[in-house]
């Protein structure tokens, strides 16, 4: 009996999740949606923050002596 239910809930999670996932899918889908607007803003951000770094790095290396 203990099985069965342990198999229930986790079947009831795995159902509620996917109602989740679909939702936020549709949200950034639509278009004008704030949070299409929101998720472009902050993969943006991350991505100008790596190549800031990066370039950080880059100058690093190109000013170091070259290794014999």
């Amino acid at each position: 009996m203990l099985k069965n239910k342990r198999g229930q809930s986790t079947l009831e999670y795995i159902i509620l999740m996917t109602a989740v996932v679909v939702a936020i899918i549709a949200f950034v889908i639509s278009p004008n949606s704030p949070f299409k607007t929101a998720l472009n803003d902050t993969l943006k951000g991350g991505m100008n923050a790596m190549n800031v770094q990066g370039a950080k790095i880059g100058t690093v290396f190109e000013s170091s002596p070259a290794a014999p």
